[in-house]
């Protein structure tokens, strides 16, 4: 795509929440495991 850049700190993205927040989840859930 090279719309983000590898050092990018932060980024933004717009999606509706049933795909978005599930995602989310997912990530926090997965870091925590870690």
């Amino acid at each position: 795509w090279g719309k983000v850049k590898e050092d990018a700190r932060y980024i933004t993205v717009e999606g509706d929440a049933t795909i978005t927040l599930p995602i989310l989840i997912g990530s926090v859930l997965d870091t925590r495991t870690r």
